[in-house]
């Protein structure tokens, strides 16, 4: 999933510019098109892993920018992308006010899905009056506003989750090697563009030396059980580490990844686990897939969950 992904404020420019460094490639091509906007000078001379011409200085002047020129300047580079992810503080009023007015912008010009990547204070640090007024405006403005708790520690859990997303139904070809299920972009964004707030569940497990597993578990229903209870393990994880607290059970939709060793990524495996998301939400509708990484030692697994109207402090 090639994204065109931009910073917006000191938030989402330090924020993106980890996704310029670090972000995910496919094929030596990365899936993040990075570009910075800021209203401060220091910021945009800074922002050094994002390129020099996808830096742009705009003026904010009583609530109001002009996003003319940088949006002219992005938009004509021939670049491909499948959707754009706005990385945004929802607590800096230049940044909100921008992301929002930006929003409108690219779904007119592009009609691609726009995501946003929103930060937020800790619950217990948070104005939830004015919280609550501008997430119900982004969950207006977004067809998936990704909500993620400013904890410690953060910035890693967004990287690692959404450089998983990106990956799903990306084919590799020095791998040469598709999924279980194969997923493409389309699938990603049905899955996970509902009406509502959305919020990531992730979990990471080192595996054995694949000679070791298969020493200890010579047995093929033994080595199936302990690979399928695994990833159920795993969804139970990462169900108790959300990106931010929340009423799963208002969620409309969910979207289930897991990427790492195939052999270790069981279809026995993902039946478990949307069994164990049905049980949250009979209703909800659910879409899934992998990603192989062969000879990885580890596997992770992801879960997204859309549509969600009720945040818990």
């Amino acid at each position: 999933m090639k994204l065109l992904t931009v910073g917006i404020g000191r938030e989402g420019v330090e924020i993106t510019e980890i996704f310029a460094r670090r972000g995910a490639r496919v094929n030596n091509a990365p899936l993040f098109k990075c570009h910075a906007i800021s209203n401060d000078v220091g910021l945009i001379k800074s922002a050094k892993a994002i390129p020099d011409k996808n830096r742009y200085y705009v003026v904010y002047r009583n609530g109001e920018v002009d996003l003319t020129s940088a949006l002219n300047s992005m938009l004509s580079r021939y670049e491909i992308f499948e959707g754009s992810m706005l990385a945004f503080a929802l607590d800096d009023d230049f940044a909100f006010q921008t992301a929002m007015e930006m929003a409108d912008e690219l779904k007119d010009v592009t009609e691609e899905p726009v995501m946003a990547l929103v930060t937020i204070p800790t619950l217990d640090e948070a104005d939830f009056r004015e919280m609550g007024m501008r997430l119900r405006n982004a969950s207006k403005k977004f067809d998936v506003p990704i909500i993620f708790e400013r904890r410690d520690n953060y910035r890693n859990y967004v990287l690692e989750s959404l450089n998983t997303i990106a990956l799903v139904g990306e084919i590799d070809l020095k791998k040469r090697r598709a999924g279980e299920v194969v997923v493409d972009t389309s699938d990603v964004f049905n899955a996970i563009r509902k009406r509502g707030l959305a919020v990531l569940g992730m979990s990471r497990q080192k595996l054995q030396h694949h000679l070791i597993r298969r020493i200890v578990y010579r047995r093929e229903s033994e080595l199936k059980a302990i690979r399928t209870k695994r990833m159920v393990d795993m969804v139970d994880e990462s169900l108790s580490s959300l990106s931010v607290n929340c009423d799963v059970t208002t969620a409309k939709g969910a979207l289930l990844v897991f990427s790492g060793e195939p052999e270790e990524i069981t279809m026995d495996g993902l039946f478990a686990c949307i069994s164990r998301i049905e049980r949250v939400n009979p209703d909800i509708e659910i879409r899934y897939g992998d990603y192989p990484v062969p000879g990885s030692n580890s596997i992770a697994s992801i879960v997204i969950f859309s549509g969600i109207t009720k945040l818990v402090v």
